[in-house]
């Protein structure tokens, strides 16, 4: 285990943001925020931006990113490593690597009960979020090449190329692999769980397949068609929503899971959205991660309006990758870069 501590240098002040960890930014292609504002774009105005680099916590391909208890973890594919560290400012971050954990490319990192599970090219890792001590590591053919992660209770579900299968996060044993022409997937890629459902959405067919999260039953295989699918890359949901984001569209389609029908088709020129690579739904709004425009959307997660568009200059963006909320903060993680950006909106502030 390698302990990393913290040095916070202030670089700004009174301009909207503060930098950390990291050269300074150019500021906002908006002027002032008013300019912004007359165009209907939030420029991110209400937001302090703190973005964690590599000289500190020794990033270099970070990939994805999880949270478990009021900490973040990143998961590194260059330096097989896996960094964690608080959600307040100032928290040390500590990183776990080593051949005991397995870690080849580890691409996708989901939480749930205190533990964490790590994918990477042909393993499924298990870690102690409390003390980063592995706990298991899970190599079948079910847990190869995974895309995609997602927990529901006890319940670990997990996708590739051919497989949805269940895990039993108690005794890491595979429950079941689902799969065949009943199922009808096509390279899954993406999972989300609403109303007792499991999405499964898949890129080869921009299709959807909803399945019982309980059982895994089948129950039905929803055509894209209907739902203005195209190359679905990624999902997130709530207790009666989905989200969809399309690569193949620059889209993002919006899904009542009470019903399975579709809800409206988010996009157009003044969202911005381009090569959507993460989502996350959190106090009312809809958060998209985009990898091509290295921007990040703000969306009405209830109306599907434009809440505003934070372009790359002021926030640090470079193709993103991966993003997280919690306390009403935000991290997104920087692939090209090697950094995580943080948001952290002003006190009084009140999204529209």
């Amino acid at each position: 285990m390698i302990l990393l501590v913290i040095t916070v240098v202030v670089l700004a002040f009174g301009t909207g943001f503060v930098v950390m960890r990291l050269h300074r930014h150019a500021g906002s292609q908006c002027n002032t925020a008013g300019a912004c504002a007359a165009r209907g774009i939030d420029n991110g105005a209400s937001l302090r931006v703190l973005i964690d680099s590599p000289p500190v916590f020794g990033w270099r391909d970070p990939t994805a990113a999880a949270m478990s208890r009021g900490e973040i973890w990143v998961t590194d594919a260059s330096t097989n490593s896996v960094t964690g560290f608080g959600w307040r400012i100032g928290s040390p971050p500590q990183t776990w690597s080593g051949r005991h954990y397995r870690f080849s490319g580890p691409h996708a990192i989901t939480s749930g009960h205190g533990m964490l599970w790590i994918a990477s090219a042909n393993s499924l890792t298990e870690m102690n979020a409390a003390d980063g001590k592995m706990v298991r590591v899970i190599t079948r053919p079910a847990t190869r090449d995974l895309s995609a992660l997602v927990m529901f209770g006890r319940r670990l579900w997990v996708a590739n190329g051919r497989y949805v299968a269940e895990i039993n996060t108690t005794t890491g044993k595979i429950v079941r692999a689902f799969g065949g022409r009943w199922y009808r997937f096509n390279h899954p890629n993406a999972l989300a769980v609403s109303d007792r459902r499991l999405w499964v959405a898949n890129a080869g067919s921009s299709s959807l397949t909803e399945m019982d999260a309980l059982t895994g039953r089948l129950v039905r295989t929803l055509p894209g068609t209907a739902l203005g699918l195209s190359d679905p890359i990624t999902e997130t949901a709530d207790q009666s929503t989905l989200w969809v984001a399309n690569n193949g569209a620059d889209s993002i389609s919006q899904i009542d899971t009470t019903t399975g029908r579709l809800v409206r088709v988010i996009g157009g020129a003044k969202y911005r959205i381009d090569n959507p690579a993460a989502m996350v739904a959190a106090g009312g709004l809809l958060w998209v991660v985009n990898s091509g425009g290295n921007s990040l959307t703000e969306i009405n997660a209830r109306t599907g309006g434009l809440v505003g568009v934070l372009n790359a200059h002021r926030f640090g963006l470079d193709a993103p990758s991966a993003i997280v909320a919690y306390q009403g903060r935000l991290w997104i993680v920087n692939q090209a870069a090697g950094t995580v950006t943080e948001l952290i909106p002003r006190l009084g502030h009140r999204s529209r």
